[in-house]
């Protein structure tokens, strides 16, 4: 299946028959948010290409976040929490196209996020977090 029919596929909801577990959804719902995420602000393609869905401890959550990286505490409506977690290159990525730089000023090197870079990143995250329970 080619890139734009494999696009299809993952939006395509379950339709009829038993109800589907919404927990073992939550990665493709993830991923189908994060593509539409990154074309409505950015108009670029984005996925998840290894996805790996398990139940840990907040604390054992934080212990594997990424660093440098920017992580988010997120409540779900059943009271569960998650973490979200921006690695360093991922953070470098959204501030370059939050500020508009040229292909040739992209540093390709992970980067400790600042205070500047925080806000620059907090709407693509809170557009990602709107997006994901709709899916």
């Amino acid at each position: 299946m080619d890139n734009g029919a494999a696009t299809l596929q993952k939006m395509l909801r379950p339709i009829g028959g038993a109800a589907v577990p919404t927990q073992s959804q939550a990665g493709l719902c993830l991923d189908v948010a994060l593509g539409k995420t990154a074309r409505q602000m950015f108009d670029v393609d984005a996925s998840i290409d290894d996805l790996v869905q398990t139940d840990q401890s907040l604390q054992s959550l934080l212990e594997m976040a990424p660093a440098p990286g920017l992580q988010v505490v997120v409540d779900t409506p059943e009271g569960r929490k998650g973490l979200l977690c921006l690695d360093g290159l991922l953070i470098n990525a959204l501030v370059e196209l939050m500020t508009g730089a040229s292909d040739r000023a992209v540093f390709r090197e992970a980067r400790v996020p600042t205070l500047i870079d925080t806000a620059l990143c907090r709407d693509f995250c809170q557009s990602l977090l709107d997006g994901f329970p709709e899916e």
